[in-house]
């Protein structure tokens, strides 16, 4: 009795791109996670604090109402000379008003290059959760068609027991194999649960249901090099945001400088005097005398503040400079991996089963040599997938860091 050839077809398509059911996609993924993420939702809201407190800043300060009776007598009541007096204040805060609005529309400049920043690891989290529930998805194919391979090589031994050719060991052999294919369906559906699980996680959502994803793991990749991928890195949200960090904190240094000039308070009034209500009117200003407190710590705390800001900027770019490095050098050996997975481990992993299987059927191999062989062909099967899997993350890092396709370095 010939072993069935689907057991070397089934285990072979699983590992190979086709067509997929329509379902979810990538683009749809983050379009949901944008509308319902509660995390850029959040940094949306930081934006709209930014632009009310510019709103504030513009404003000036209330005037104060004054008013005083002078010269009562012991039970407070007003004698022929008593004087009223009622005054308006003003504080004038010309030296800092204009910083202070300065300072509040460069906070929202940052608020949005923040946004922005959300926006940007909000896509790739999408992304990597994405990827990993496709190729937990691919996972599960692959041990479901191992599955029923493994059910038709017990049907195969079972029939060649019965008819005397093959020792009942065999038999206890393929079902000892085929209870290990099921465990696996029911460890490979639980990851598949998971994994969708997260991916509805980060989308803002608590369920996928059904959790069908149109998509395919990569099986190449351009990967350029690490110059053409570094020349992008002036133009990202991180090095505007340390622009925009700087500006701010220089506004803030300036706001400290200028908040040692007193703020004058400018006062009008008008006095009632006496019996006769003659009425005049009162002028006048009042301004802090800055002989102890001019600010002097609130400036040392300014400007290092400002230095903090700069050597914190620096280390972001030097830190996004290696991690280039790292994510490049990363998609490079990922696209080797699986280009010597799909074009040569696998194909040899194939046809070796298939040399077993043909020595299987004719009596010359036992079902051992089957048994491993598939084995070793569904372990290249399952690092194909894995190698895909980090393939697709390796270029999420690339785009998150550089901000856009990995392509458009070589084409710059």
């Amino acid at each position: 009795m010939v072993l069935p050839l689907a057991m070397l077809a089934g285990i072979t398509a699983a590992a190979q791109p086709g067509e997929r059911p329509p379902g979810l996609t990538l683009a749809e993924a983050r379009a949901r996670a944008y509308a319902h993420s509660p995390s850029l939702a959040a940094a949306a809201a930081e934006l709209e604090v930014a632009r009310a407190e510019i709103r504030q800043a513009e404003l000036w300060p209330n005037p104060e109402l004054a008013g005083e009776v002078e010269d009562l007598d012991r039970s407070f009541s007003r004698r022929a000379e008593s004087e009223t007096r009622m005054e308006l204040q003003q504080q004038l805060p010309i030296a800092v008003r204009g910083t202070r609005v300065a300072v509040a529309r460069l906070q929202r400049d940052e608020a949005g290059v923040r946004l922005e920043l959300a926006r940007r690891d909000l896509a790739a989290e999408v992304a990597r959760r994405f990827w990993a529930a496709l190729a937990a998805g691919e996972r599960l194919r692959l041990a479901e068609a191992n599955l029923e391979n493994a059910g038709e090589v017990a049907a195969t031994v079972r029939a060649l027991v019965e008819g005397g050719e093959r020792s009942p060991l065999e038999q206890a052999q393929a079902e000892a194999e085929r209870t290990l294919a099921v465990s696996a369906v029911h460890a490979a559906r639980r990851d598949v649960l998971t994994a969708c699980s997260a991916l509805a996680e980060v989308m803002g959502e608590t369920a996928l249901d059904p959790c069908t994803l149109a998509g395919e793991l990569p099986l190449t990749q351009e990967v350029p090099s690490f110059e053409a991928l570094s020349a992008r890195l002036g133009n990202t949200p991180e090095e505007r945001l340390s622009v925009a960090e700087q500006k701010r904190l220089d506004a803030e240094m300036t706001l400290a400088s200028r908040g040692k000039w007193p703020e004058p308070v400018l006062r009008l009034g008008i006095i009632r005097r006496g019996s006769e209500s003659t009425t005049g009117y009162v002028a006048g200003m009042a301004i802090q005398l800055p002989l102890w407190d001019r600010g002097q710590g609130e400036l040392a705390a300014a400007r290092a503040r400002r230095e903090i800001g700069r050597q914190q900027g620096q280390a972001r770019a030097l830190a996004m400079s290696a991690s280039l490095r790292v994510a490049q050098a990363t998609l490079w050996e990922s696209a080797e991996e699986v280009r010597l997975l799909t074009r040569e481990s696998l194909p040899r992993a194939a046809e070796v089963f298939a040399g077993v299987n043909e020595g299987y059927t004719r009596g010359k191999l036992g079902l051992l040599e089957v048994l491993e062989a598939r084995r070793m062909l569904a372990a290249a099967q399952e690092r194909a997938v894995e190698a895909r899997l980090r393939l697709a993350l390796a270029r999420v890092e690339v785009e998150r860091l550089v901000g856009g396709d990995t392509a458009e370095g070589e084409r710059q």
